[in-house]
């Protein structure tokens, strides 16, 4: 007896793409982690020295990177909910037939 998985399995591989290239946006919204880690650090210095010039380099660089994240999840939940629309479709279609 098949598992309910592997059962889902067939209407999962005519998406492949779709979901790969979700995958590879959401490694790059993951990578994003450490660099904020270190915008926040190098903020901490800069706020520690006084050096507020400085510190709007940064911030206009921590937006860039948000703004960059927001682009990376939006693509990703885009493309998994397309990808699971379509599988959805295809089940029933199946089912209908």
């Amino acid at each position: 007896m098949k598992s309910n998985y592997q059962a889902l399995i067939p209407y999962l591989q005519p998406h492949w793409r779709t979901i790969g290239l979700a995958l590879i946006l959401m490694a790059g919204f993951v990578g994003t982690v450490p660099l904020i880690a270190y915008l926040v650090g190098q903020a901490a210095e800069l706020i520690g020295a006084g050096d507020m010039p400085g510190l709007w380099q940064w911030v206009g660089g921590g937006a860039l990177l948000f703004f960059l994240r927001g682009l990376l999840q939006f693509g990703q939940d885009t493309l998994m909910a397309a990808a699971a629309l379509e599988m959805t479709l295809d089940i029933r279609q199946s089912l209908y037939r």
